[in-house]
């Protein structure tokens, strides 16, 4: 097995938020840390209304396969992914409009996929600040998976193996 010691989302997971991380709250008196951690029982109703309010008709994750990003015990993002033995496929990543561009992601991903060998994810080719952060952390595009979203969209598909 290959160690992932030192790949980028090794470093994310083992990052302490400080005052200037940018996972903190933006509100000074509101510095709750973005923490990541598998959902629980009672995340459901929070993480079906996130996700449906960023897009509508989505489905719904697995809770036994989702992870949750909580700042001051709220939920402000979700993540959905099936794992395989040492391979993973992330379904979906959402994160609050009020809680993006903060590292929120990348904890997620960080938590959920830092012992994971391969990791396969979809995006849509217009979704340039995902595919961006994707690529940061290790991600290449692979191929395109042609009318893939609903709306006819095409997918960029990505992969990241351990280091």
């Amino acid at each position: 097995m290959t160690s992932q010691a030192g790949s980028p989302l090794a470093k994310a997971a083992r990052a302490e938020p400080s005052a200037h991380d940018p996972v903190w709250d933006a509100e000074p008196a509101a510095h709750h840390p973005v923490r990541a951690e598998p959902a629980r029982p009672g995340d459901l109703g929070a993480v079906e209304a996130l996700a449906r309010a960023l897009v509508p008709g989505a489905g719904v994750p697995r809770l036994r396969d989702a992870w949750v990003a909580r700042a001051a015990d709220a939920v402000v993002g979700y993540l959905d992914v099936r794992r395989i033995s040492d391979e993973a496929h992330v379904l979906a990543v959402g994160v609050d409009p009020a809680h993006r561009r903060r590292g929120v992601a990348t904890r997620l991903l960080s938590a959920a996929l830092a012992d994971v060998q391969i990791v396969h994810l979809e995006v849509r080719v217009s979704n340039l600040p995902a595919r961006r952060l994707y690529a940061v952390l290790g991600f290449e595009e692979v191929g395109v998976r042609s009318g893939y979203y609903a709306d006819g969209e095409d997918a960029v598909l990505l992969t990241r193996r351990a280091a």
